[in-house]
């Protein structure tokens, strides 16, 4: 089967079944898709093998578009890789939000609302509530005298009006 084959089936098995704004993009993300494969060096044959029968493809796209009753672009280019790689360079903590997969919280690459991400959490609030505990036991020998000779202190001047 040839490019020209599969997106011709794909037109064919979406007509009709779908808004035509829908076909329009899909056939753009595959022909681009392949196209850029193709650039790649990797044989047109083996990319169709890769994505398959494109009546299965067809199938997926409309319980998709029958599903969520919205359409959605679908755009395949080297602007999105690079926005995708630029994201996972970040720094400081961010934060977003996607519909499908709920919020995604990172510190740098670090992704905080993971079960380690969460784990990690608790192992630094558990050391950080040790080291004040700490703190405090060490202090609370010096603090403790100096609280008894000020009550004292204010108990024997106190307050005479």
């Amino acid at each position: 089967m040839s490019k020209y084959e599969f997106l011709n089936i794909l037109q064919v098995t979406l007509d009709g079944e779908v808004s035509q704004d829908v076909i329009d993009e899909n056939l753009l993300y595959y022909n681009n898709y392949i196209d850029d494969e193709i650039r790649k060096g990797k044989k047109e044959i083996d990319i169709l093998q890769l994505l398959g029968e494109p009546r299965l493809i067809a199938k997926t796209i409309i319980e998709t578009s029958s599903v969520t009753k919205s359409t959605r672009t679908y755009t395949y280019s080297n602007e999105m890789e690079d926005e995708m790689q630029d994201k996972t360079n970040q720094r400081g903590f961010h934060a977003s939000y996607d519909e499908h997969e709920g919020w995604d919280l990172r510190y740098g690459k670090f992704k905080i609302n993971s079960w380690y991400g969460k784990m990690i959490l608790i192992i630094l609030l558990i050391v950080v509530l040790c080291l004040v505990g700490q703190i405090a036991v060490a202090i609370l020998p010096i603090i403790f005298p100096v609280v008894v000779i000020f009550l004292l202190v204010s108990y024997f001047t106190g307050n005479r009006r």
